[in-house]
């Protein structure tokens, strides 16, 4: 990698353009250098189940 950075607004555009369109990963080339973006899995949603009538007895 070269010393050069990318540009953090670059960045986060990229990272607009994957939540726009629906995209898992863009990968950019420029001359020696290269950036990846990839989008994980979504958070697992926890779901609370309601809990039955006490047991009778």
């Amino acid at each position: 990698m070269s010393g050069v950075p990318f540009d953090p607004a670059a960045i986060r555009a990229l990272a607009a353009i994957l939540n726009e369109t629906g995209l898992t990963e863009i990968e950019i080339a420029e001359q020696d250098r290269r950036i990846r973006i990839k989008r994980g899995p979504a958070p697992a949603q926890r779901v609370s189940l309601p809990h039955g009538p006490p047991p009778e007895g």
